[in-house]
């Protein structure tokens, strides 16, 4: 006995077809991969609590498209102790402040920021922070790294090549390196500023330095020779060493010192070694 499908049910079947055929085709064609849209953050953010960081992560922004402050401007502290829930965040215009913060000791939950776009990175006043190798930048205006008594390292800043503007670093009792601008090619502020560091011994990281704009400024106890400068062919600026105590090789300054590289004056004072420049044209670079 056969059975009759009704009117509507075939008219139902005639039209399903067709959208199978559709669908069947779309999948063959193979899939696009969505657009990936970023999810943007208005105006300037202020985080001053854990509970200010972890409330902000919430709402997984991946761009802000002003300045983001983790911290205080003035004296007040924070009691901040992790950053894990921004780990959303890929982008921050116009600069990132991390300051007075006591209790954070590394920035792990910001892995997955790249570029700093417009704006300063400064690191300042945290004082159980030991690294910032959580960090995986390619781009900022400008960097200041100061008073952090416990940081070892600049450790997360090697894919940046220029600075179009200063960098500062300063005060920071424990730094033991600044290999985190080992690719740093130029940097063009008014100043290039490594002072204070009692427990930095070289300025390896400056391998690849060749540009500085402004001022150069070395002051630091145990830094004996300035070997890793070999590759620096202009300081538009002055050349500014005082006070490291240890100093007593400049013959990495030849290049630069040879070719006429410095437009501003050189000048040395309560080092180890106070070379003149003409003892340096002479090759009396070492004690």
């Amino acid at each position: 006995m056969k059975t009759k499908l009704p009117f509507n049910s075939f008219f139902k079947l005639i039209l399903f077809i067709p959208i199978l055929y559709a669908c069947s085709s779309d999948d063959d064609s193979g899939s696009q991969d969505p657009v990936y849209v970023p999810k943007v953050f208005e105006g300037n953010v202020v985080l001053t609590s854990q509970d200010d960081v972890d409330a902000f992560g919430l709402e997984n922004y991946n761009e802000i498209d002003g300045s983001l402050l983790i911290g205080f401007s003035n004296q007040n502290v924070t009691n901040i102790t992790n950053l894990n829930a921004l780990s959303s965040l890929r982008s921050v215009q116009d600069g990132l402040t991390l300051q007075n913060n006591p209790t954070l000791a590394s920035l792990e939950g910001l892995n997955g920021l790249s570029y700093i776009n417009g704006g300063s990175l400064v690191i300042k006043n945290n004082e159980i922070l030991t690294t910032t190798n959580a960090l995986s930048l390619l781009s900022f205006r400008s960097l200041s790294v100061e008073d952090n008594p416990m940081l070892l390292n600049i450790d997360g800043l090697e894919g940046v090549r220029l600075s179009r503007g200063s960098i500062v670093i300063n005060n920071n009792s424990a730094l033991a390196n600044i290999n985190g601008l080992i690719n740093l090619n130029s940097v063009e502020g008014e100043i290039l500023f490594i002072a204070g560091n009692t427990s930095l011994a070289s300025i390896n990281g400056l391998n690849n330095l060749q540009f500085v704009s402004g001022d150069f400024v070395i002051r630091n106890t145990l830094i004996a020779n300035l070997n890793t400068l070999e590759s620096l062919e202009n300081v538009s600026g002055s050349l500014f060493l005082s006070y490291n105590e240890s100093l007593t090789n400049y013959c990495g300054l030849l290049p630069l010192i040879d070719s006429n590289g410095l437009d501003g004056s050189f000048s040395t004072k309560g080092n180890a070694y106070n070379p003149s420049i003409d003892n340096l044209n002479t090759d009396e670079c070492s004690m």
